[in-house]
This record gives structure tokens, sequence and C-alpha cells, in this order.
């Protein structure tokens, strides 16, 4: 099972991050929100699943069925996880854990020391992998004492990585991880192999801009539509290339963002985006990929409806103390 999960995941890898069906696809990820939970008390479970976001029009959350259970409670059962906002692409639900009694809703029986677990399959992968589905788990730990101490997990950065057609010279890369018995600490070798040519790609090919310390690559962006609304996605590779400090990229909420899309006339907030706890920090020398959605206005998030007319020019707009500029949108 082991070897067939990391075959799926690295056969993924080359295929690319995803927004719904239409875009490129990605893995999805799995986690507990924290380590250990307490009897009696509620688990929150989160999943990354961009490909269940399905960018319907009215403005819908999506969800979607995981099965949870328990050392405990074997048999577990079924919960319909929840998108946490339009175009997040982030699932949530929580399970109660109950260490005696009846049991209802979302709850399943537990024991101190137990550990529970999650699991969904992943079958929304591209044709082009050759495998059909990916299992997809999380585990955390039951307290055996009420002194345990529990930590908050995140889930692991997810990185656009190469296009189809770099597969070869992928595979070519990889077999340097060959050497490794463990399979995870090969799975790990082959995982950077991968993100170091994703960013060689997008350096390659990719349009570059620096805005102060920053260097900003970006390949085509993507524009769909849901409906009659049109939909934009930005992803771009973020390097601080020209400063010996660390250099922050905020983005906390819609009206406090430092990144827009622009016309000249008009100005587009984001429907969504990837800033982990609003702000992407860059250690010198260090890059990073980060993607923003913009499409229907929804309150929360941006507050016109992105419209993409021919005949005008869009710039990704940049207003950070560090420094401002705009970037030309390559937008057909």
């Amino acid at each position: 099972m082991l070897s067939g999960v990391i075959l799926g995941a690295l056969l993924l890898s080359v295929i690319g991050i995803a927004y719904a069906d239409t875009y490129q696809k990605e893995e999805a990820q799995m986690i507990w929100k924290v380590s250990a939970y307490s009897t009696n008390s509620w688990a929150s479970i989160m999943i990354k699943e961009n490909d269940k976001n399905k960018k319907e029009y009215p403005n819908f959350a999506d969800s979607f069925t995981i099965h949870v259970w328990s050392d405990s409670d074997k048999t577990g059962k079924d919960i319909k996880v929840t998108e946490t906002g339009i175009f997040t692409g982030i699932f949530t639900a929580n399970v109660y854990l109950k260490d005696s009694g009846t049991l209802s809703g979302n709850s399943i029986l537990v024991k101190r020391g137990d550990y529970i677990y999650a699991y969904y399959k992943d079958d929304t992968l591209p044709s082009s992998a050759k495998v059909k589905s990916l299992d997809v788990s999380a585990k955390a730990k039951v307290k055996s004492s009420s002194s345990e101490i529990s930590s908050i997990n995140s889930f692991k950065k997810s990185e656009p990585l190469v296009s189809q057609n770099k597969t070869q010279n992928t595979v070519s890369v990889n077999s340097e991880c060959q050497k490794f018995q463990e399979a995870s600490k090969k799975y790990e070798c082959e995982k950077q192999a991968i993100v170091k040519a994703t960013i060689d790609e997008y350096k390659n090919k990719g349009a570059k801009n620096q805005i102060g310390p920053i260097s900003f690559y970006n390949l085509k962006p993507v524009l769909q539509k849901s409906g009659s609304k049109d939909i934009l996605i930005l992803k771009f590779l973020v390097e601080n290339s020209g400063s010996k400090d660390n250099v922050s990229l905020f983005c906390t909420g819609p009206s406090v963002c430092n990144y827009v899309v622009s016309d000249g006339s008009t100005t587009y907030r984001y429907s969504g985006q990837d800033f982990v706890s609003g702000n992407i920090v860059l250690k010198p020398g260090q890059s990073k990929f980060f993607s923003m959605t913009f499409g229907p206005a929804i309150g929360y998030g941006s507050y016109v409806d992105f419209k993409f007319e021919p005949s005008k020019k869009y710039y990704f707009v940049v207003s950070e103390p560090w420094g401002s500029g705009k970037i030309l949108l390559n937008i057909k």
C-alpha cells in the first residue's frame, strides 16, 4: 500500500496543481488540526482538495464525504467535509471523540491512547496519470493523560509541479534517489528533485518581473468560465533575490491585501488565495509559489465581479512596503 501511495503521489506531482476539473490536477492533502486530542472533545479534520472545488455559480461552498475511525471503533463512519469558502479548496469537519455511550452524528468511540484516522480516495486524477486513484489518510493521537501536549498541524506546501512534457527529465533526476532504501526518504528525495525542476521551469520559461528585492516569475494565466462568470487563476514563483533579510508578502484579507488585478479603471480583489496565515516569508535566496483567483464578487472576497474584455490590458498590481509595481498579464 505504501509503495502504491508513493507511486501515486509522485505521478501526480509531475502533473501539477488543480482548480476543479479543467485546470491542472494536484494531490489531495489531509490533516487533523492538532496532533493529539482529549476524550469527549471535538477533533477537527481538514483536507485540501482543489479538484473538488467546482467553482459553481451562484456562490455555493462544495462538500464531499470522507471516512473516519479509531483503534476502538474500527467500523467508524462516513462524514461530510464542507469547503471553508468559495474557491478555497479547503474542506473541514468536526468529529466528536466519545469514550462511552451511544454514538450519534459525527461521533466515534475512542479510548485513551488510541489513534484516530481519516481516509479519502482521491480519484480525480488527470487522464495522463498511470494510477486511477490515490489513498489519502491522516491520523492523530487520543491523549493518554490530560498533561500530554499536542501541537498544531499544517498542510505541506503544495507546489505546482512540472508539466507533462517534463516527465522524462524528472524521472532521470529522480534516479539519483534510488540509493535510499526507505520509501519515505526516497519519496522526499524525488519530491525535492521535482520541485527544483519546477522552479527551473518557471525561471526558464516564465516572464520575470523585479519589484524591490523580489523576483516574480509567472507562466500564462488561466482564464475559465463558470456559467456567465469569468474566473482568472494566477500562479507565481517568487524569490527573495535582492535582500539579505527576510521579506514578507502580505495578504491577510480582501481589504488588507497588497495584491490586486486592475484593468486601469477597475480594481479586482481576490476570490481565493493560498497565503498561509496571511503572509509568505522569503528568506534570502528562497523561492516559494503562491496562487490567487479572481472571479465572482463574494462579499468577503472580491467586491467586483472579474470581467475579461479582450480589448483591455490587465495588470497584477503589487503594493508592498518593500516595493510597488505592475505586472502585465498575458490573458487570452
